[in-house]
């Protein structure tokens, strides 16, 4: 039994928005560290 079998099921739609918005969350902040590594490659 895993952690998942303790916490609530999500619908469709709220694992789709959580979906996004991890995916935002990941895509900003792999462009915050592309834009450093760009800086220290300088």
């Amino acid at each position: 039994m895993g952690v998942d079998s303790y916490a609530p099921q999500m619908t469709r739609e709220q694992e789709l928005d959580f979906l996004r918005s991890q995916t935002e969350a990941l895509e900003t902040e792999l462009d915050v560290i592309s834009k450093r590594l760009e800086e220290l490659r300088k």
